[in-house]
């Protein structure tokens, strides 16, 4: 049983179709490695236990230890070319998985040399290690949704995860606010050679319709005004700009509270109907700068 549900979830991980919000279904699937290669290593158990002699348990273990780490080092290596990228964190939780299960056979073996306990409990911990390092995105969705209104915290590891950057840079910092208050603050430098340079926040909470208010403190530093571009993405769309939310707006150095009511958010720049309830991003970014220069955003957040 335990052989088919690791072939199961390994056969959905490689052909089911990705669905668009992937931070929940990635956690799933992350803690699914855990029991994929623990199926492995204990497959390869069973075939060893046809060919060897009863006594010769650790090398039966360590052999089938061997092939899942084996295999899971080849399916990491092959996903470097693309479409998908290798992760140390898969491997980690590939070798937990397979660890924990040998030790559960093990603590079945009469040769065992460790008390039956001690045996059981280290193999739950492995197996544990390995739910724990892929269950970090469901943290993610889970956090992101108790903190409603707030769309991304930048004080807290779950909003600076949403966090992407092209062709900028960003700093974590607390610093008077538009009201004197210290606020959790991004400082994103956009940089002079980027075409396009951009914050995007993937990802935040998707359904908007229940807002009456897209919000966000943004500071002008220097004695200059900036001009920004914003877009708001919804699913499925594409890269068509036209089919996208956007808005130029210059601001001169100093705080701004800005505001975007989301009845004109939820009309794109071609006239279609944006999804409220499917939000995929939020991306801040400016066309081709002559030279770097920086903004300071706080406090993204939905408002009714």
């Amino acid at each position: 049983m335990f052989g088919g549900l690791a072939a199961a979830l390994l056969l959905a991980q490689l052909f089911l179709p990705r669905p668009r919000f992937s931070r929940l279904w990635d956690g799933i699937f992350d803690a699914g490695h855990a029991v994929v290669f623990g199926g492995i290593a204990w497959a390869v158990w069973v075939i060893l236990c046809a060919y060897e002699r009863p006594r010769r348990a650790l090398f039966r273990g360590l052999a089938a230890f061997g092939v899942a780490a084996w295999f899971g080092f080849l399916t990491e290596a092959a996903q470097i070319p693309g479409p998908r990228n290798a992760d140390l964190w898969d491997g980690l939780r590939d070798l937990a998985g397979a660890a924990g299960v040998l030790l559960l056979v093990a603590a079945g073996h009469r040769g065992r040399r460790l008390p039956r306990q001690v045996v059981i409990t280290v193999a739950m911990g492995a197996l544990l290690i390995g739910f724990w390092l892929g269950m970090r995105p469901l943290t993610v969705h889970v956090s992101r949704t108790l903190q409603l209104p707030s769309l991304a915290r930048f004080d807290r590891p779950w909003g600076r995860s949403l966090v992407g950057l092209r062709d900028a840079t960003i700093t974590w910092q607390t610093r008077p606010g538009p009201t004197g208050t210290p606020v959790a603050a991004a400082e994103i430098t956009y940089l002079a050679q980027g075409v396009y340079p951009a914050f995007m926040l993937h990802e935040p909470h998707p359904d908007w319709s229940g807002y009456t208010d897209l919000a966000l403190d943004l500071f002008i530093p220097g004695d200059l005004p900036r001009t920004l571009l914003f877009r708001v993405v919804d699913r499925g769309i594409g890269s068509d700009y036209t089919e996208q939310f956007g808005r130029t707006l210059e601001f001169a150095p100093g705080w701004h509270q800005v505001r975007f009511p989301l009845e004109s958010v939820s009309v794109a720049i071609s006239g279609r109907r944006i999804h409220l309830d499917e939000i995929q991003s939020l991306v801040i970014f400016v066309p081709a700068p002559e030279t770097p220069f920086r903004i300071v955003l706080a406090n993204l957040r939905l408002e009714r």
